[in-house]
C-alpha cells in the first residue's frame, strides 16, 4: 500500500474556496441530487480559526 501525504489545511481551504463558486465553469463544484441535507451540514460543520 503506497502512503501519500496531504495538506489538510489546504484542501479544506480549496474545498471551501470552490464552495464559493456560484457560476458554472473552472472550480465549480458538482453534487448528486439524492445527497441530503446531513450531507452539506457536515462538509460545512468545520470552522476556521486563526490564532
Amino acid at each position: 500500500m503506497t502512503l501519500f501525504f496531504v495538506g489538510t489545511d489546504t484542501s479544506k481551504a480549496q474545498v471551501y474556496g470552490r464552495l464559493q463558486v456560484t457560476e458554472f465553469g473552472p472550480g465549480c463544484m458538482h453534487f448528486h441530487r439524492g445527497l441530503d441535507e446531513e450531507y452539506f451540514k457536515q462538509l460545512t460543520a468545520e470552522k476556521v480559526v486563526t490564532r
